[in-house]
């Protein structure tokens, strides 16, 4: 909070995005909700590069729902984000899901 308090201030930050995956769900759970209790009017996302199972996906979009902007893949590739998806009412956001133009089929089949 901290840091994003000292960027808000110097380079006039409107919203935030943190990169998860890297600690214990729980603890990037408590992070996200202390930037939601210092900033509550400000966008939030997270977004763990494929970390996470479906399952935890959705344990944690269910827990940050009511702040996140935005889940940016949870789950690592096209099957795995659709089941997300079709199982959350967070927003979804990829940029690892279609890599190649081979990969677009699957993720307009998939949805």
């Amino acid at each position: 909070v901290e840091q994003a308090r000292a960027f808000t201030e110097r380079y006039g930050f409107t919203s935030f995005k943190l990169k998860g995956g890297v600690f214990p769900p729980d603890e990037e759970i408590a992070a996200v909700r202390a930037l939601a209790a210092a900033f509550p009017d400000r966008p939030l996302r997270l977004d763990p590069n494929g970390a996470w199972s479906v399952e935890t996906s959705l344990r944690v979009a269910e827990e940050l729902g009511d702040v996140l902007e935005y889940l940016e893949d949870p789950a690592l590739g096209t099957p795995a984000m659709a089941e997300v998806a079709a199982r959350t009412g967070v927003p979804l956001a990829t940029n690892m899901c279609v890599t190649t133009f081979a990969e677009i089929p699957e993720a307009f089949a998939k949805g």
